[in-house]
């Protein structure tokens, strides 16, 4: 498939002013800027917060047009106003009631502007109970179910550092502006679209929580004592040794439920669905899920032949000694020699820093440029996350 290179996009002509700050808006109107629109940026006079932080605000704010506006004084607003009636799309993130005390309230500016899509972007939303509370990304992951969903290794909850409330909200926002355009160009008509931060990183949550439900069983009042008997039976490997063992393991397991850490942990708590060091402190990400050929294929070249046997009910009763064998094996190679040995067979990666991911494989798709940072250091900045293909009628901006 090759790349198109050229200045149009699906969204050329389309004109946005954006109200917002920080991370979630200005992330939905980049993405509509990689498409083509033209992005009109209002700022308070004081300017962007995300400006403390030089190389996002450029990253999220590149090309786009910023106008520093004061919406507290009446010839702000008459500009602001003025910026409206020129545009398609209008975003702001507010907290409720701050834009209709400007007179920028949806109902003003839709009475006006019939056919505008009037996007809000909020913690919470423009109604219910916490519709005023403040809040920021990890205030968003705990109330989400994120937050609980992660766990550090005293298994205290550990949000997640890249912030996914705001990046799930933008993505929200992006596709909800793109239909109500759709039926904007169907029916004339514009829309006010509510975009809860928690409500987008909930429904991700809530479709992997409760759409990954590990199918095996009460094994709880069984650890202890299968512990016993390993101890008995000469350890881990006269256990597996041991067949009848194992066959009353796995059915326990699929006659069960999952235990709460174990239902919390969902495909992580698989002994090879997760993230190992190798001999350099380097890591490896292995994701195994239920391909017995990979988990013997793994078993074999890690030297674990003996376990290559074990069925899936049996690996996850089995999770903390395997996951624990499998460590001791990849701290005997590099990362890259383990990727070298792997990574064409096996679903594993090298865990790599941002700065590697920037350079890799973005970059080999031809969707990465070099761009200055604001310490004039070279930095790498992916154009689009997305290609099309050569033969289609629109091209994105390159």
């Amino acid at each position: 498939m090759e790349r198109v290179r050229t200045q149009a996009g699906p969204l050329v002509g389309l004109r946005v002013v954006d109200f917002t700050t920080n991370v979630p808006g200005p992330q939905t109107t980049k993405v509509l800027q990689r498409m083509g629109a033209t992005i009109v940026k209002i700022e308070p006079p004081r300017g962007d917060s995300a400006r403390l932080l030089p190389e996002l605000f450029e990253r999220l704010n590149h090309g786009k047009s910023c106008l520093r506006i004061d919406l507290r004084t009446p010839q702000g607003r008459a500009r602001a106003r003025r910026a409206i009636a020129e545009a398609d799309v209008l975003i702001e993130s507010f907290r409720p009631g701050v834009m209709r005390r400007f007179g920028l309230g949806a109902p003003e500016v839709l009475a006006r502007h019939p056919s505008l899509v009037y996007c809000s972007i909020t913690g919470f939303g423009q109604t219910g109970p916490h519709a005023d509370l403040p809040a920021h990304d990890l205030n968003l992951q705990a109330m989400s179910g994120l937050a609980h969903l992660l766990r550090d290794r005293d298994g205290q909850p550990r949000p997640a550092t890249l912030p996914v409330a705001d990046f799930s909200a933008s993505a929200t926002a992006v596709y909800e502006i793109l239909a109500a355009l759709r039926v904007r160009d169907q029916t004339g008509r514009g829309a006010h679209l509510d975009v809860a931060l928690v409500d987008a990183v909930a429904d991700w949550v809530q479709t992997w929580s409760h759409g990954v439900r590990p199918d095996a069983g009460r094994v709880r009042q069984h650890v202890r004592s299968v512990e016993a008997r390993w101890a008995e039976r000469g350890g881990l490997r006269a256990a597996i040794a041991e067949r009848s063992l194992l066959r009353g393991l796995t059915r326990r397991v699929l006659q069960g439920r999952w235990f709460a850490e174990l239902s919390r942990m969902r495909l992580h708590a698989l002994p090879h669905y997760g993230v190992f060091e190798t001999k350099d402190g380097r890591h490896l990400s292995v994701a195994i899920v239920d391909e017995q050929k990979f988990w013997r294929t793994l078993c074999e070249r890690c030297s674990l032949s003996w376990l290559a046997h074990l069925p899936l009910a049996a690996r996850v009763v089995l999770s903390a000694p395997l996951r624990a064998a499998l460590q001791h094996a990849f701290a005997r190679r590099t990362r890259d020699e383990w990727v070298a040995v792997l990574g064409t067979a096996l679903p594993v990666a090298p865990v790599l820093t941002a700065d590697e991911a920037a350079l890799a494989a973005p970059r080999t798709r031809g969707v990465s440029s070099r761009t200055p940072r604001p310490d004039h250091q070279p930095s790498v900045c992916l154009r689009r996350p997305s290609m099309m293909s050569a033969d289609s009628n629109v091209g994105w901006p390159s």
